[in-house]
This record gives structure tokens, C-alpha cells and sequence, in this order.
């Protein structure tokens, strides 16, 4: 959610896909960025996309990737865990 491109392309497709298919439910996971930050507008990027989201879905499930690091850390014994790791965790 933190990322310009990724967002605001993700929250464009959720409401584009709301408009085509008014009676479906849309369920949203979105990754909520490290607290320390990732991009210098995360925050910005987030609200706007969180609340776009919000608006064009029926729920949002929200992760977060400061928990997702700290399930590595501490339960899997993995300080730098790759890519492939924390989408396998959050998956």
C-alpha cells in the first residue's frame, strides 16, 4: 500500500472491477508498509489507498509487515528473511 505505482494502480483496479461487477463482493489483503518506511510518501500513499479501498470493497484485511518480520524473527528463527519467505507467510 505504500508504494505510488503498486497503490494507486491496485485501488484503480478494485474500482474499476466494482463498476464491471457491481453485485460481487470484493474481499481486499493489503500489506500495510514497515513503520520505519519504505518510501518517503508512504504515508500519504497508504491513506489515500486505504481509503479508496474502503470505499470500493466490501471488507479490507489489512497485514502488516512490522508483524510479518517479527513471525520470521522470532518464530522461524530467520533475522533476514527473503521476499519469497514473508509472501509465503503472509500467504
Amino acid at each position: 500500500m505504500a508504494g505510488g505505482t503498486g497503490s494507486g494502480l491496485g485501488a484503480h483496479l478494485v474500482k474499476k472491477l466494482r463498476e464491471d461487477y457491481e453485485g460481487s463482493r470484493i474481499l481486499n489483503f493489503s500489506v500495510w508498509p514497515y513503520i520505519n518506511g519504505e518510501v518517503i510518501l508512504q504515508n500519504y500513499n497508504v491513506l489515500l489507498t486505504l481509503g479508496s479501498l474502503i470505499n470500493d470493497s466490501d471488507a479490507v484485511v489489512t497485514l502488516f509487515n512490522d508483524q510479518i518480520l517479527t513471525i520470521c524473527k522470532e518464530l522461524l528463527k530467520n533475522a533476514r528473511p527473503s521476499y519469497k519467505v514473508l509472501n509465503h507467510i503472509i500467504a
